[in-house]
């Protein structure tokens, strides 16, 4: 037999009494009876089995002290797997809850993303609009119109990762509606050069790049070789700049050039200020062109050394006198010399073909097909 306390023996007075009224057998003597145990009460082994569970805990019957049960752990947890939670229980959000998904991967918010300048070509069909740039180089300028003009004619000059640069228009078609707008947009973000930008320019010395020159409105004049022609503004002689380079590269020369005498330096070993006195004191005279020629031949027999004083020659004569004319766009393939006796009358006239060797006389044939011979488009 063993003893409990009177808690005890209250608390399993009360469990026999709940067992008994859920059966409908508790008599008032028994509620009396039970009610009236006081001090010790004596319960066999074999009825310990029977003592009910109350609150899902039973009391250890072999304590004589009072039971105080300490919460576990896990009776400190808030409910989970569907079991409501108390209101007043607070969870401290996460920084991944605040991001939205994306296939796993926590999407970084907008203020952490840095802003890019970088070209992206387009992929998995998202398409980037076309901005001009035909030749990457960075910029929108002659070298791309050139790029699309050859390719619209002869569908060379660019490949397929160029052109769906080229469609300025972006009407998903590349034609001439684009080379116009293209050039719009060219003479639209430039401006002509002034003598003053070719003199801030000239500063670079052997520095000066291709793209330097981007700002200003140009025209492709070469063959062969990319030569951008600046016509100049605010001056009252008549000056161009040329700028003559290949593809991606430096450039070749950079002359500034008096249209009137045809005489020129680059401006970047050469002194502009003194090049445009000289040139402004009338002191230097013309370069003949092929055109002079031409235009002069026209006379026949009738032209006379008088005819070619405006002209710049080199004296190369040993008793006659030949003057050499350097020709300002004969591109060093042509030669021209006029021989005399000192008078104004001409002995000859002659226009040689360098490559070929072949000579004639101006006054007598037709130098227009003998230039065209002689200088084979590039």
């Amino acid at each position: 037999m063993r003893k409990f306390t009177k808690e005890i023996s209250v608390l399993l007075a009360t469990a026999a009494i709940g067992a008994a009224a859920s059966a409908g057998n508790v008599s008032a003597s028994t509620e009396e009876n039970l009610m009236s145990y006081e001090g010790v009460l004596t319960i066999s082994d074999e009825e310990i089995n029977d003592v009910p569970v109350a609150g899902g805990l039973m009391a250890d019957p072999y304590l004589h002290e009072e039971i105080t049960t300490e919460p576990t752990s896990e009776e400190l947890l808030p409910p989970t797997a569907g079991e409501p939670m108390p209101p007043d229980y607070l969870i401290e959000p996460t920084s991944e809850e605040f991001l939205p998904p994306t296939a796993g991967v926590p999407m970084l918010p907008d203020d952490d993303i840095e802003p890019t300048n970088e070209w992206l070509p387009p992929l998995a069909g998202d398409v980037a609009v076309p901005d001009g740039d035909i030749n990457a180089d960075g910029s929108i300028n002659m070298a791309d119109l050139v790029m699309l003009q050859k390719w619209l004619f002869n569908k060379e000059g660019c490949d397929d990762c160029e052109m769906w640069r080229a469609d300025f228009t972006h009407d998903g078609v590349i034609n001439v509606f684009d080379l116009v707008a293209l050039r719009q947009e060219i003479v639209r973000s430039k401006k002509i050069i002034t003598m003053d930008d070719i003199r801030e320019l000239a500063k670079k010395g052997f520095d000066l790049k291709v793209s330097d020159f981007d700002k200003y409105i140009s025209t492709d004049v070469g063959s062969g070789i990319y030569i951008n022609q600046y016509e100049i503004a605010g001056t009252d002689e008549p000056y161009e700049l040329l700028v003559g380079y290949e593809h991606g590269n430096d450039p070749l020369f950079v002359h500034l050039v008096s249209k009137r005498v045809k005489e020129e330096i680059d401006i970047r070993d050469g002194d502009i200020d003194e090049f445009l006195k000289l040139i402004d004191s009338g002191s230097v005279k013309q370069k003949i062109t092929m055109t002079d020629i031409i235009e002069l031949s026209k006379k026949g027999k009738d032209l006379k050394v008088s005819d070619f004083d405006k002209y710049q020659y080199t004296d190369i004569g040993s008793g006659l006198c030949i003057n050499n004319y350097d020709i300002a766009d004969g591109n060093g393939r042509f030669e021209f010399i006029v021989g005399h006796a000192g008078d104004d009358k001409i002995v000859y006239a002659r226009l040689k073909g360098k490559s070929s060797g072949e000579t004639i006389d101006i006054r007598e044939e037709d130098v227009e097909f003998f230039y065209a011979k002689n200088n084979p488009p590039a």
